[in-house]
């Protein structure tokens, strides 16, 4: 149940930041560049791969950026979280995504639960672990990364 809950409200965040007004974003200091690529792989098979415009990250009411970052189209919301805020750190990912990985393709929500997330440079976190869908026990591999020159302010 607090798997379900706990994905739940990860997916909530991801919505709400992928519906969020141009007016409402904040001026993002360091970088020019808003768009990204990504690159996911459930259980060996190409899960998804693109290029976007929609990236997103998180700042606090104190104005610091979080380790929250999303990437995604109208295909594909993925969202990352509480990964390592040092080049080359690796964060153990845990049972309920956080940290973790969540991905929403055509209705169907993945959910990590174990596995490493490793911030290859200040642009690229990659993953690889297993993952299952939500309510649904069977475990599958996941790996890939996500990418953006937007996300080097998180430090």
């Amino acid at each position: 149940m607090k798997n379900a809950f706990s994905l739940s409200i990860i997916s909530i965040v991801i919505i709400l930041l992928f519906s969020s007004c141009k007016k409402d974003e904040p001026e993002i200091i360091g970088s020019d560049d808003l768009s990204g690529k990504y690159e996911i792989f459930i259980d060996g098979s190409l899960y998804g791969q693109g290029s976007t415009d929609e990236v997103g990250l998180v700042q606090d009411n104190k104005q610091v950026y979080q380790n929250l970052v999303t990437i995604g189209d109208e295909t594909i919301a993925i969202g990352v979280f509480q990964f390592s805020r040092e080049i080359g750190g690796v964060v153990e990912m845990d049972t309920d995504s956080d940290p973790g990985l969540t991905v929403l393709k055509e209705g169907v929500f993945y959910g990590t639960i174990s596995g490493s997330l490793t911030r290859e440079s200040g642009s690229k976190i990659s993953f690889e672990g297993k993952c299952t869908k939500l309510l649904d026990p069977v475990e599958h591999t996941i790996s890939g990364y996500v990418e953006s020159d937007l996300w080097e302010v998180i430090k």
